[in-house]
């Protein structure tokens, strides 16, 4: 039992009741008890200071800039990867054989990418003042994930290369930003990014443009969903990709249309993508 006052005042200091000897009557609790009681020290915080510097400090300054300064739009298309899979199995040994390279999904999709940017060019275009410039090259920035941060290694002229040399090359420029040896040219130049978080589960996200460019392609996650197709239910292997641009350079449509036909490539892929080429 404790006074009303002595409630009050324990709820104050934060002292439990149960701990406090009563010296009033009966055993009673009183305010002198809850004034001498000790309060219980706040459990230590758990955790680790870390310095917000160097690669971290960098790209928080150019995701802010990027934020502030472009106009963000995203748009999201569902694409049917069964075929892309599919070929990816066939073109595996072939490629490892006489290439010496695995090809990855990313490899596949930077290959379409760059191709699909020569229909629609806009998406690889860039603002300088008063001018949108749109380049000849076509340079495929791939987002990558380092100690410490995030650096982009630009594949250039993408567009000329096949997929064997695109994945050679991606691969041969991931390892050199992971172990510290990316040279300046490697990081540079850079006119379209690619961000793929499809191995961590990730069915949708909003990417930031890259300063000095206007749009970024998110890859999401592959997955096997049902589909209605010629009024049946077919399983099929499923991708989500957003295309994030500045809607200072381009309006809502010719965005679209850069996806409609990067996803036709994807969905038909030795039509529309190797027709008459090899990997």
């Amino acid at each position: 039992k404790a006074t009303p006052l002595a409630e009050k005042v324990a709820a104050e200091k934060g002292v439990r009741l149960e701990g406090v000897t009563g010296s009033g009557v009966g055993g009673r609790i009183t305010r002198e008890d809850i004034e001498r009681a000790e309060v219980p020290a706040a459990a230590p915080v758990i955790g680790t200071t870390i310095p917000f510097a160097g690669m971290r400090r960098m790209v928080a300054q150019n995701v802010e800039a990027s934020a502030r300064s472009a106009v963000h739009v995203t748009l999201v298309t569902e694409v049917d990867m069964t075929e892309c899979v599919r070929l990816r199995e066939r073109l595996l040994p072939e490629v490892e054989r006489t290439h010496g390279v695995r090809i990855s999904f990313t490899d596949m999709i930077a290959f379409a990418a760059a191709r699909a940017i020569l229909q629609k060019p806009i998406v690889n275009a860039s603002l300088h003042g008063d001018k949108i410039v749109v380049p000849d090259a076509v340079n495929i920035g791939i987002a990558t994930s380092v100690e410490g941060g995030l650096m982009v290694p630009v594949v250039k002229n993408a567009h000329t290369k096949s997929l064997a040399e695109i994945s050679k090359e991606i691969k041969a420029l991931a390892e050199r930003a992971r172990t510290g040896k990316a040279t300046s040219d490697d990081l540079s130049g850079g006119t379209f990014t690619i961000t793929n978080l499809g191995p961590y589960g990730i069915d949708s996200f909003t990417p930031i443009i890259t300063p000095g460019q206007s749009a970024i392609l998110a890859v999401c996650r592959i997955a096997e969903k049902p589909v209605i197709i010629d009024g049946g239910i077919k399983i099929r292997s499923m991708m989500n990709l957003c295309l994030t641009f500045d809607h200072r350079v381009m309006d809502g449509a010719p965005a679209a249309e850069y996806l409609a036909v990067l996803r036709g490539m994807l969905e038909k892929p030795e039509t529309e993508l190797f027709a008459g080429s090899s990997a």
